[in-house]
């Protein structure tokens, strides 16, 4: 595989923990929690067969749970913790991913074509391999990115998958299309997205638990 990057990222300094990353064939940097595949859809080793960034290797999220492990770039995590998250978990407070450094979440958020397109949509023309699921993404591109900057989370299951609930934030970071989010422009995708909450869980009560958590997130949004 080139080692070249792709001319739309080319410019974007890349931190130095991500450059022992392997580089896609269309040069991208290929994050340690991607699943690579062979040409019959099985899983191989880093850097053989090829990338599947709708796939996550699973293997890797004990690991990084354990040995406290940045899900980009596969290093060691200090005190400062970075979960790169869409409008819906930061209502929820709920990851489907564990943290990453706070430099790989920036650049992650400025590179990568899903988070930096807002009309792009995942790839399903190449249907997933057999026994493989997608990433746990919202198939909703939101528009708008956030790194949630926190020093804990908790690791649980519910229905079967590994899920993240966030410490609360020393920081947050809006970001569309590689530039801070305006205030409209988050409110508007947390907006469009609350639907999609309200769906996944009919309880009662949810709802009043849903405003709460809405409210509270409409605090922290900056006001410009």
């Amino acid at each position: 595989m080139p080692r070249t990057l792709n001319a739309s990222i080319r410019n974007i300094p890349m931190p130095a923990a991500m450059k022992r990353l392997h580089i896609s064939d269309r040069g991208y940097p290929v994050p340690w929690f991607v699943c690579w595949l062979d040409g019959n859809g099985a899983r191989t080793e880093p850097g053989t067969g090829k990338p599947d960034f709708r796939v996550v290797d699973t293997r890797k999220l004990a690991i990084a749970i354990t040995r406290k492990l940045c899900w980009i770039c596969g290093g060691a995590m200090g005190r400062h913790m970075a979960f790169v998250i869409g409008p819906m978990c930061a209502v929820s407070r709920v990851s489907s991913e564990p943290p990453c450094h706070r430099a790989c979440a920036e650049y992650a958020v400025c590179a990568c074509p899903f988070l930096i397109h807002p009309r792009m949509v995942r790839n399903d023309r190449v249907a997933l391999p057999t026994n493989f699921t997608p990433d746990g993404h919202i198939d909703r591109n939101p528009g708008v990115s956030a790194i949630w900057m926190t020093r804990g989370y908790g690791a649980f299951v519910s229905d079967g998958s590994q899920l993240f609930r966030l410490g609360d934030p020393e920081e947050i970071m809006w970001l569309r299309q590689g530039r801070a989010a305006t205030r409209p422009e988050i409110i508007k995708s947390i907006d469009d997205g609350m639907p999609l909450l309200r769906e996944k869980n009919t309880k009662p009560g949810h709802e009043e638990e849903l405003q709460r958590q809405y409210r509270r997130l409409l605090q922290m949004v900056p006001a410009s």
